[in-house]
């Protein structure tokens, strides 16, 4: 959008014929550019929809490189999840002064950010009501960590994020009843509590890693497909003790879930 805009400052200049009233009203558009992208760096979250898109590919310095690619496939009218992406300036700034800039109204507005992400997960996908907190339908979260310039594979991840007990308890019991769809929750589950603990907590993922291994030496399974639902719920519960022995607890409300990953 920024870059539009330039090229129109830069056309009414000229260098042919330019005219002393085309100089005024040049510098009168370069001043709102100015005002315009001063006021976009102040924003602190960008949402990513197909209804609304707060971002295009110009803004690498502001979005980060992952966040940037997000807004320009969504602009490009590409199938991309709804999403949110907090400012570059946000994220040095919470390096500066830490849980404070969320007492300035960013819990808000990320919170509202979600709001929006789940209604339009309701219409492009399941056409139904999801509810971050609910448990017929919960919204799941993941959570990436980017920058202007970053390796790939090189940045945190947590996936997942909403799951929790109750959740997980009320699925199986209406919606997902099959084994099949048992496993798959408590696989989303057990590596929800996985990522969490690595990336939140500082808890090594080789403590979690160990907890699965012993597990299929117990089952005699070669992979983790081998596994059947009630062999990873009894890990979803090894994994929890991995927390207790570190003096953690997984948070079982998703909006502490959420803020603790940010």
């Amino acid at each position: 959008m920024l870059r539009l805009i330039g090229r129109k400052v830069f056309a009414s200049v000229g260098y042919s014929d330019t005219k002393s009233g085309d100089v005024s009203v040049a510098k009168e558009k370069t001043e709102q550019i100015r005002k315009e992208s001063a006021e976009l760096r102040k924003q602190k979250v960008y949402l990513f929809t197909k209804s609304r898109c707060d971002g295009d590919a110009t803004m690498k310095s502001i979005l980060g490189g992952k966040g940037a690619g997000l807004a320009a496939m969504t602009n490009l009218g590409l199938r991309v999840p709804p999403g949110a992406t907090l400012s570059v300036n946000t994220c040095k700034e919470y390096l500066e002064r830490g849980k404070e800039i969320f007492k300035g109204g960013l819990e808000e507005l990320i919170f509202e950010a979600v709001d929006v992400i789940g209604e339009e997960v309701s219409k492009i996908f399941w056409r139904k009501s999801t509810d971050f907190v609910g448990e017929e339908l919960p919204l799941l979260l993941s959570v990436r960590s980017g920058a202007a310039a970053s390796m790939p594979g090189m940045m945190d991840t947590v996936l997942n994020l909403g799951l929790n007990d109750r959740v997980v308890d009320a699925l199986t019991a209406t919606s997902f009843t099959e084994e099949s769809g048992k496993r798959f929750l408590y696989d989303a589950y057990r590596r929800l509590l996985d990522l969490f603990g690595d990336v939140v907590f500082g808890i090594p993922h080789e403590e979690f890693e160990r907890k699965l291994r012993k597990l299929k030496e117990l089952r005699n399974a070669q992979n983790d497909v081998d596994l059947n639902a009630d062999d990873l719920q009894s890990l979803c519960e090894s994994y929890k003790d991995v927390y207790d022995a570190h003096d953690k607890t997984f948070p079982q409300d998703p909006e502490e879930q959420l803020m603790l990953t940010i």
